[in-house]
């Protein structure tokens, strides 16, 4: 069996968790994306029938599939709705990520897997991982990507984060944190210096 270690990463909507992953990607890391999973999901005729069960044909685009920005309106209107989709697209998410780890293990690599989900805690998926990493970013920052990158405001950002664990929380419950609110190349200085670890930990 081959010894994988898997970094989890965690922390607030618009902190840059996927540009710490890429950053591990191009050193050498897996990294399993859960939106990217997501995609091919809702592409899967069965996990679209499920979701127009749920919650209708008018979800579907005007040539089949999941019309995503329809979902999302629909779903984040309501508690239980929500819940309802995450019930829908969790599971698989889950045993996908669970199959491809213990497939890198029984090839016998020494690999590093990075696993960039926002919902890591409340899909349990940090129970796939060897460490916890917070990607902390002050609020008025996150916001101002997210302006940029989705043209959100900073209640459209609140809304969003009530489904989810509190930073508070995933903060607490992180073996280490990286503050990623500076210029790329010092994110890209912090990544290489955990990286190194990580793999001197992995010759050991």
């Amino acid at each position: 069996m081959g010894r994988v270690f898997v970094i989890g990463l965690a922390g607030g909507i618009g902190s840059g968790k996927s540009t710490v992953a890429a950053e591990f990607g191009r050193r050498g890391a897996e990294v399993l994306d859960a939106d990217a999973m997501v995609h091919e999901l809702l592409r899967e005729r069965a996990i679209i029938a499920k979701i127009v069960r749920r919650f209708g044909k008018e979800v579907l685009k005007s040539r089949g599939g999941i019309d995503r920005e329809k979902l999302a309106a629909i779903a984040f209107g309501s508690g239980r709705k929500i819940r309802d989709l995450e019930a829908i697209l969790h599971p698989p998410v889950v045993r996908r990520m669970k199959r491809r780890i213990a497939a890198l293990r029984r090839a016998g690599d020494r690999q590093v897997v990075v696993i960039d989900a926002p919902l890591l805690f409340e899909a349990k998926l940090d129970a796939l991982c060897d460490e916890i990493m917070f990607v902390d970013v002050p609020k008025t920052e996150r916001v101002k990507r997210l302006r940029r990158s989705r043209g959100w405001t900073r209640t459209v950002l609140e809304k969003r984060e009530k489904r989810q664990k509190p930073l508070d929380y995933k903060r607490e419950n992180a073996d280490t944190v990286m503050r990623n609110a500076d210029a790329e190349s010092r994110t890209r200085t912090l990544v290489r210096k955990h990286w190194r670890r990580i793999r001197q930990f992995l010759s050991d």
